[in-house]
């Protein structure tokens, strides 16, 4: 019993608690050590870096060309090969689940094995070209952003060709949660993801273009209870209409605002849509390029508080709308992406609660 009561008092005084889990060598970046309540509710954690680059399922695993019609003068030969007729150049082609605008990795490795010839991929309908001519024995991978259709296309460019593929994997890019919850972020991303972060470190930030990048994080995490999101970001602009959208489940909006219509070069955020109300960080508080800490409270009555750089910015407790449910909690836009964010953002965290001022300060200092 004495050793018992022991190791509870040394997991308390350690405070390896994760809400009610326990939590062991958490760190934040740059292997820093966290204070304890900087893992106490946090319900989403994304550093968006290349390190914590994950992926989905692979979209054609176990693939059998014996399924894949034949286009043009292609066709299958057997479960990993396919050819050309006399009639000259052509492929197979399958829906494998592509879906416009997301994030792919695909390698391919295998052989032309007779025919002068080279092997290709397209997306559907030979939209977008995802790798280039590949002859003899190849064995070649590419990020792809999702163009058109649902499929891809294997074409051989010349008659009577026989390639034999030996490799074959399409997976869905995604970016991964610290938290023990699991919420991996779906990238929809054009060509450039990664950037150098708030201290210069090469690939520690992703990149959104101002216009379709977002992440979808596949679930409302935010809610309408009390919270607190805090991100480090970097303006190349202040995005889509001057509205560029750090965090926004359809409701609920945390952004940047280059307008003249309210703040003016300020972070917002309101609770119940559509800017009627909402709290604001003071004029001039947010500028193009350079790196801020930025962090917005909000307790159930969605009374708010902003803080750049882990110092109050404008009026303390101000009304940001009664909080509202929405929909998956999206990074760098809005779902329907008409409100991209431009530049760059890293290590995004949402909690269920309300930070202290004295923990924004450490979540400040951590970097």
């Amino acid at each position: 019993m004495k050793k018992t009561k022991l190791l509870l008092f040394l997991l308390i005084i350690l405070g390896l608690v994760w809400g009610g889990k326990t939590v062991i060598g958490q760190l934040g970046a740059g292997g820093k050590a966290q204070v304890v309540s900087l893992t106490k509710g946090l319900v989403g954690h994304w550093s968006l870096d290349e390190e914590q680059e994950t992926h989905g399922v692979d979209l054609v695993d176990g693939w059998d060309f014996t399924t894949w019609p034949g286009v043009g003068n292609g066709e299958y030969v057997d479960a990993d090969t396919f050819q050309t007729t006399a009639g000259g150049a052509g492929g197979i082609q399958k829906a494998v689940g592509i879906v416009i605008g997301k994030r792919y990795r695909v390698r391919v490795a295998g052989t032309i094995v007779s025919g002068v010839s080279s092997y290709r991929l397209f997306g559907q309908g030979g939209t977008p070209t995802i790798i280039t001519p590949q002859s003899g024995t190849f064995d070649v991978t590419v990020d792809f952003t999702g163009a058109s259709g649902s499929a891809l296309y294997q074409y051989l460019t010349g008659a009577i060709a026989v390639c034999d593929i030996t490799a074959f994997e399409v997976f869905e890019l995604q970016t991964g949660d610290a938290t023990p919850y699991q919420n991996k972020g779906t990238l929809y991303q054009d060509d450039t993801i990664y950037t150098t972060d708030q201290k210069g470190v090469a690939n520690g930030a992703m990149e959104f273009n101002g216009d379709d990048d977002k992440i979808d994080t596949g679930s409302d995490i935010i809610g309408t209870g009390a919270d607190s999101i805090s991100a480090w970001i970097y303006l190349n602009s202040y995005g889509d209409f001057n509205l560029g959208n750090i965090i926004d489940n359809g409701i609920f909006k945390f952004i940047v605002d280059g307008t003249d219509a309210g703040p003016t070069n300020a972070i917002r955020l309101d609770s119940s849509g559509g800017f009627s109300t909402s709290a604001n960080s003071i004029d001039g508080s947010i500028l193009t390029g350079q790196w801020y800490h930025i962090v917005g409270t909000r307790d159930a009555s969605g009374i708010a508080n902003i803080y750049v750089d882990g110092v109050l910015s404008g009026s303390a407790d101000q009304v940001s709308g009664t909080p509202a449910g929405g929909g998956n909690v999206i990074i760098g836009n809005n779902t329907g992406q008409t409100r991209g964010f431009d530049g760059s953002i890293s290590d995004v965290r949402i909690y269920d609660r309300a930070l202290s001022t004295a923990e924004i300060t450490e979540l400040y200092n951590l970097y």
